[in-house]
């Protein structure tokens, strides 16, 4: 741990002399940047194991993927500036590494040593329970419930992309209809479509992949159905961020299996494939979405765009789109038009095509917060998310078994989705909602772990002697 504060402070440093640079000396941007990077450094100090990327915590993946992506991609973004809110801008983005810890730590005060639940439950062993078994009820209502869910996008989407570019390439359709074809499904038909691919699908697939791993048997070929049917439908719209997402769930669903840190994620060769070929992936697709002329140099293009701006910058430039838009108090949306709160009374959602509005969604998250009420969301906000993220990081991670582990890999990608998208939207909640029930529900407690040992034969775990039969 004091390694990895370390390099966060050396990242930090280097990031303050990234501003003195890309700002001429600004010396206003300077002392912002710096100050709350040493407050980020002296709190990660402060929470120990608690914020510890290495340990892939929900909240420690936040804010590192937050610091990367957000806050030292918006000094480029700041540096180019020239209108009024570009302080307001910075200083709002930066606050984040202040404030989200700050959430943590008062997340951490409702339990006796935390980082001992932390530590704990990251360096122990799967356990063998009888809530895996128990789950496979529920793996079955989740498979005949794709069906309805995912039925009613066909029959209303005009246009199934994947299909219209196997069909002919390039398509007769026209190319942006092809593009946003989706946004023409009524909201319910796209909604299901969209909890099937980023949360029913996905977990069916890593529960059969964590009980291939410890269980074996017919549970491989379930896996690999699974797996094969998940990355299907997350191609369907063309869209990067639902198969790339999914690849990256199966490389946390690698690390956790096997024990492994994030450090040593990047040493080894079969996750740096996984990556090679998410991101090849990405390519092909940012291609095909627009039916541009397939090449090794345009694919090689769409694949450093996708590394470089669609997952390097992004969020810092749509966060400044929420701050240039809603530049005054009087054009906040007090959540008005959030469609989560739209079934509340006095509520209204307005469409991302309202002529009032002319926004390019998502926001990400500090944007999402500063469109709604300004400076309190950006200051209570992340608080408020630090310390969600930390209670069912510290109430639901305790002790391993598949149905946990599955949930927690789905659970790290919407924290992800937090970061990227707006923090606020219907799939995000939906999603972080029915991983933290279910969870609470299949949670293995010390009786049931116990009665699992004289149930099941005490087998390796096949991990351990890398015997496994499933993707590693």
């Amino acid at each position: 741990m004091p390694t990895e504060n370390k390099l966060t402070g050396l990242v930090v440093v280097a990031a303050t002399v990234f501003v003195a640079v890309e700002t001429g000396g600004d010396v206003w941007a300077i002392a912002v940047f710096a100050a709350c990077g040493a407050l980020f450094v002296i709190e990660c100090s402060l929470l120990r194991r608690t914020l510890s990327l290495n340990s892939l915590t929900l909240p420690a993946l936040f804010i590192y993927i937050y610091l990367v992506t957000t806050a030292i991609s918006s000094i480029p973004v700041f540096a180019v500036l020239q209108h009024p809110m570009r302080r307001t801008y910075f200083l709002a983005v930066q606050s984040v590494l202040v404030t989200f810890p700050l959430g943590v730590g008062i997340a951490n005060r409702l339990y006796k040593n935390p980082a001992r639940i932390v530590q704990g439950y990251v360096h122990s062993d799967v356990q063998r329970t009888i809530s895996d078994f128990k789950f496979v009820p529920l793996f079955v209502v989740m498979a005949l419930a794709l069906g309805p869910l995912l039925v009613p996008y066909f029959v209303y989407a005009k246009h199934i992309q994947l299909i219209e570019v196997l069909k002919a390439y390039p398509t007769t359709v026209n190319r942006l209809s092809l593009r946003f074809a989706e946004s023409d499904v009524p909201k319910v038909a796209q909604y299901g479509f969209e909890i099937a691919r980023r949360f029913v699908l996905p977990l069916c697939a890593l529960y059969a992949y964590f009980m291939a791993r410890l269980y074996r048997g017919k549970w491989t070929f379930v896996f690999w159905l699974t797996f094969c049917v998940t990355l299907l439908v997350s191609l369907l719209t063309l869209d990067r961020a639902e198969p790339v997402g999914f690849l990256m769930m199966m490389v946390f669903a690698y690390l956790l299996a096997r024990k492994q840190t994030v450090s040593q994620a990047f040493r080894s060769p079969k996750i740096l494939l996984l990556f090679g070929f998410t991101f090849a992936l990405a390519g092909l697709i940012s291609v095909a979405q627009y039916q541009s002329t397939f090449s090794e140099e345009g694919v090689v293009a769409a694949i450093w765009r996708v590394l470089s701006v669609r997952i390097g910058s992004d969020p810092a430039t749509m966060t400044w789109w929420a701050f240039r838009i809603f530049h005054s108090p009087s054009l906040f949306l007090h959540f008005k038009y959030e469609r989560i709160f739209s079934v509340l009374p006095g509520f209204q959602y307005v469409e991302w095509n309202d002529t009032r509005y002319f926004v390019t969604p998502p926001l990400a998250c500090v944007g999402n917060l500063w469109e709604n009420w300004g400076w309190p969301a950006v200051l209570i906000g992340p608080i408020a998310l630090g310390f969600v993220y930390q209670v069912i990081q510290l109430s639901v991670f305790v002790r391993k078994s598949v149905p946990i582990l599955a949930l927690q890999v789905i659970l790290l990608a919407d924290v992800a989705w937090a970061v990227y998208g707006k923090v606020l939207s219907v799939m995000s909640v939906s999603v972080l909602l029915a991983c933290f029930i279910v969870a609470l529900a299949f949670r293995p407690r010390r009786r049931t772990v116990a009665a699992a040992r004289l149930q099941f034969s005490p087998r390796p775990y096949p991990g351990e002697a890398d015997r496994s039969v499933v993707p590693s």
